[in-house]
C-alpha cells in the first residue's frame, strides 16, 4: 500500500507547523484569521522565508537569469547597470567573473516611464548571465529540508509574542 503524501503545500500548513513547535493552536486561514497567533504568523512569514532562502544556496531556489542593460551609467568603477529581477533575493555569481568584478547595489531606474528604486548588478561585463536565489512563494515548491527549517525559524522569531523561547 502506497504511503500518502502528506508533504507541507500551503502557507497555513507552513504556519501551523511552526505553531505546534510553539504547541499554539492552528490558523484556517492565513489571509482571514484575525487572531493573534496569524497576525504573528503574517508578520514574521515573509521575513523569514526571505532569510532562511538566502542565508543557504537551496537548489529549489536557484535561478538564471541576464538582465538587460539599463541606458544610464553607474558612477563608479563599474559603469553598466543591469536591473535585477524583483523575485532577486541575492546574486550568487555571474558566469566568467571574479567577485571582485561586479557587485550589487540599489539605484533608481526607469520602468515603464516612472522612476523606481531597483537592486542592480554592476558590472563592467557585457550581457552578464547571473546566478541568483530567487523568492519562491509558492510552498509546494518548498525543498523538504527547507520546509524543516523554515518552521523550527519561523517558530523561533513568534516564540516572544507568546511569552516562550524556542
Amino acid at each position: 500500500m502506497a504511503e500518502p503524501d502528506n508533504r507541507i503545500t500551503s502557507r497555513e500548513q507552513a504556519a501551523n507547523l511552526a505553531l505546534s513547535h510553539l504547541r499554539e493552536g492552528e490558523i484556517a486561514s492565513y489571509d482571514g484569521d484575525q487572531t493573534q497567533r496569524a497576525r504573528e504568523v503574517r508578520k514574521w512569514f515573509p521575513t523569514t522565508r526571505d532569510a532562511l532562502m538566502r542565508k543557504k544556496h537551496w537548489n529549489f531556489c536557484k535561478s538564471y537569469v541576464v538582465p538587460a542593460r539599463d541606458p544610464v551609467d553607474a558612477g563608479g568603477p563599474l559603469k553598466k547597470r543591469y536591473p535585477l529581477p524583483p523575485d532577486c533575493l541575492m546574486v550568487r555569481s555571474v558566469d566568467g567573473l571574479e567577485n571582485d568584478e561586479w557587485e550589487v547595489a540599489t539605484a533608481i531606474i526607469e520602468n515603464n516611464g516612472t522612476d523606481v528604486e531597483a537592486s542592480v548588478l554592476l558590472t563592467n561585463a557585457d550581457a552578464p548571465n547571473v546566478e541568483y536565489t530567487r523568492r519562491v512563494v509558492n510552498v509546494a515548491l518548498w525543498d523538504a529540508e527547507f520546509v524543516v527549517a523554515f518552521a523550527r525559524a519561523l517558530a523561533g522569531n513568534m516564540a516572544p509574542a507568546f511569552g516562550k523561547t524556542f
